[in-house]
């Protein structure tokens, strides 16, 4: 009896160890070609039924684990970054309403859409990767 119980502990057991998805936790950097940290806040990978954000430090390092998850699934993502915008305060005339700020694109306005940015990325099962971005700066 004892050894048929061991057996089905054994048999669950392995079982429940096939469960779930195996992440991956991808670390890097985001960095205008000059090498210095490319102004953004975040980063975002997205496949074809989910994304994934991370936050981008001011040195322009970023981890995809936090709280909620721990690290991206396999599959190919397609990368784009957020928060790279500066506004620029726009003059009131005397007695005049404020009028919005304008709005200029820090790094290309292409890689702040996945669509667009041309940056792909594919997370493969074991082990933690590392994917460095380098991004050319906004030359207006």
């Amino acid at each position: 009896m004892n050894k048929i119980i061991a057996a089905l502990l054994l048999t669950a057991v392995t079982l429940m160890s096939g469960c779930g998805t195996s992440r991956t936790v991808i670390t890097g950097t985001i960095k205008l070609e000059d090498g210095s940290p490319a102004p953004v806040t975040g980063v975002v990978f997205t496949n074809k039924t989910d994304s994934y954000s991370a936050a981008v430090a001011k040195d322009g390092s970023y981890k995809t684990a936090d709280t909620s998850y721990k690290g991206l699934p396999p599959g190919t993502y397609q990368v784009s970054l957020s928060g790279g915008l500066r506004k620029k305060p726009v003059p009131v005339a005397d007695g005049g309403m404020t009028p919005p700020p304008e709005v200029t694109y820090t790094i290309p306005e292409k890689y702040t859409s996945a669509a667009t940015s041309g940056l792909t990325f594919e997370v493969k099962r074991g082990g933690d990767r590392t994917y460095d971005i380098v991004v050319k700066p906004n030359s207006e």
